[in-house]
């Protein structure tokens, strides 16, 4: 399970709500578990705040989790982002989505997004309840702690960090190895192990892939196959120079794998 926060949060609660429920309210394998949508959208498009809401979701690499793991997961999460605070005097909804596919199980894999109006209710005060410089480690320390307790996938064991391609088990041709490495790339950045290239060069060679040539536009690695000299060029927006991954960008990758 990892934990993303979303860049969004400016706009009325219709882009987010659409997005979470589609526009007509009937979106595919789209559930709410906890919280109330009206009174959500009602928060958000009266806020007199410039950041208006917090968005995020934990995802999972597994397919789906018991009624009462999920109901303690999210109670977890929302004591770790509002130490001190009632229930009372908060508002978040939980909508579970389970229609993206696990490309190494074949699976649906469960989302459990969250939207919170960044209003404290009992006072109508600001209430920002993610902060990085301050709340990161917090977040980070709940994400072992639930990964271990519930024996969920853990994207920062080193196990999970190996990428499934060696020499004694390589795709048949190298179209197929680039289609693998590039999902193993999109995950890494989905799980926050890369934010740019630097880090992907450094993901790289951490998995026995060696980086021959950097290049503005792509970067090259060496070819893996027996009997091959010519090193394989990667290209595409995640292997440029200026390479960032942000918090809206990984949700995008998130969609695709």
């Amino acid at each position: 399970m990892i934990v993303d926060f979303f860049r969004h949060g400016s706009g009325l609660s219709k882009g987010c709500l659409d997005y979470l429920l589609g526009e007509d309210r009937e979106r595919e394998h789209a559930q709410v578990l906890n919280g109330d949508v009206e009174l959500t959208a009602q928060l958000i498009d009266s806020s007199p705040f410039a950041k208006k809401y917090t968005s995020g979701c934990l995802s999972f690499y597994e397919h789906d989790l018991s009624d009462q793991d999920k109901q303690k997961i999210m109670q977890n999460f929302e004591e770790c982002l509002f130490p001190g605070l009632d229930k009372d005097q908060y508002q978040i909804l939980w909508v579970q989505h389970q229609d993206k596919i696990n490309q190494d199980t074949g699976e649906t894999r469960l989302e459990l997004n969250f939207v919170i109006p960044n209003v404290e209710l009992s006072t109508g005060k600001r209430l920002q309840p993610f902060y990085a410089p301050v709340d990161l480690d917090r977040v980070d320390l709940f994400k072992q702690i639930t990964n271990t307790e519930h024996s969920l996938y853990d994207p920062d064991d080193p196990e999970h960090r190996q990428l499934f391609l060696n020499k004694k088990n390589l795709p048949k041709d190298i179209k197929d190895f680039k289609a693998q490495l590039h999902q193993r790339v999109y995950r890494a950045v989905a799980n926050g192990d890369v934010a740019d290239r630097q880090e992907l060069v450094q993901w790289l060679e951490s998995n026995q892939i060696n980086v021959t040539r950097q290049v503005k536009n792509s970067i090259s690695i060496e070819n893996p196959y027996e009997g091959a000299k010519r090193p394989i060029r990667l290209e595409g927006e995640i292997y440029e120079q200026g390479f960032r991954a942000t918090g809206e960008y990984r949700q995008e990758v998130q969609q695709r794998i």
